[in-house]
């Protein structure tokens, strides 16, 4: 019993330094034995150690380098679009030109011969000169036809072996 009292009498005195042994105890067991906690990157309501960390920042790095690389083949496609759209554009806009150049020349061949018949000028060369310059606009206007044909056949026969390649 004596060396009970000694012990709580020694305890009484030393108080302060009792307690800072027990916080010190206490403090060590919870730093040595709970994990470092923080929120979850890829759901806010968990709570996830480092190296949890770590892996959800490589998936989720995945995921953005998926979403990019998808993005960029958005990209492509959309470039290869607007160069085909810008194409299409272009060669639209010749075939206005060429349909307009040949529409001026059947009115500038028409306006020769009405000017020659109404003058009293309509004679026989200028006659033929009117049906060689009607015919050769008339060939020329039918060769502008074969060749938007064959290209459109030609492009329907790639498409199709495209796609039986494919």
């Amino acid at each position: 019993m004596d060396i009970l009292h000694s012990m709580l009498k020694w305890l009484d005195y030393n108080r302060g330094l009792v307690a800072a042994l027990v916080l010190g105890v206490i403090a060590s067991a919870w730093l040595v034995g709970c994990d470092v906690k923080t929120g979850s990157i890829l759901d806010p309501t968990r709570q996830v150690t480092p190296s949890q960390l770590d892996r959800e920042i490589t998936t989720l790095q995945g995921q953005m380098d998926k979403r990019a690389s998808a993005i960029k083949t958005m990209e492509a496609e959309y470039n290869a679009d607007v160069t085909a759209a810008n194409q299409n554009i272009v060669a639209a806009n010749a075939d206005l030109d060429a349909q307009e150049a040949l529409r001026l020349k059947l009115i500038e061949i028409a306006g020769g011969i009405g000017t020659a018949v109404a003058s009293g000028g309509f004679t026989a060369p200028a006659a033929i000169g009117s049906v060689v310059q009607l015919l050769t606009l008339l060939a020329t206007g039918g060769l502008v036809i074969d060749n938007r044909r064959k290209d459109r056949r030609i492009a329907a026969t790639a498409a199709t072996a495209s796609a039986t390649a494919q």
